[in-house]
């Protein structure tokens, strides 16, 4: 698989092309409502999936918030450009403030939690997801 092929990759193509066979498919009057059941459960099945999905935490072991937020606050004031008009604020670039995490010991994991009223371990931080293309202060720490 290639690079273009890898980034076009996606579980919702799988089920496309699925779906593509079957409506090109001849069915007979006996089969159509089990194609039509089969894709009913193809949909019902991903939408399980994207709700299982869980969100993104940076982790170091042994460390806790006040490093977290240092170090965020440095990757933001170092990995961003400076906007002239606006002290204190960046815009940066996705690659340059993950980078920077990672240089100092930071590690992504995803934390799925299996009930709404499990809590997420301690050692888990958000940190900026989002990446707008306005200006981000450099001060600003998502929720935790």
């Amino acid at each position: 698989m290639n690079d273009t092929h890898a980034r076009l990759w996606h579980p919702w193509l799988r089920i496309n092309r699925v779906q593509r066979v079957m409506l090109t498919t001849r069915w007979s009057a006996e089969a159509w409502p089990r194609g039509r059941l089969l894709v009913a459960a193809l949909g019902l099945g991903s939408t399980f999936l994207l709700a299982g999905c869980g969100q993104f935490y940076w982790t170091r072991p042994g460390s806790g918030y006040a490093e977290f937020a240092a170090d965020h606050r440095d990757c933001l004031q170092t990995g961003g450009f400076a906007v002239k008009d606006q002290p204190g604020y960046v815009v940066v670039p996705e690659a340059n403030f993950r980078s920077c995490l990672v240089a100092k010991g930071w590690m992504r994991q995803q934390w799925i939690g299996h009930s709404t009223t499990e809590k997420k371990p301690a050692n888990l931080f958000r940190g900026l997801e989002d990446f707008p293309s306005r200006p981000v202060s450099i001060d600003s720490i998502p929720q935790q």
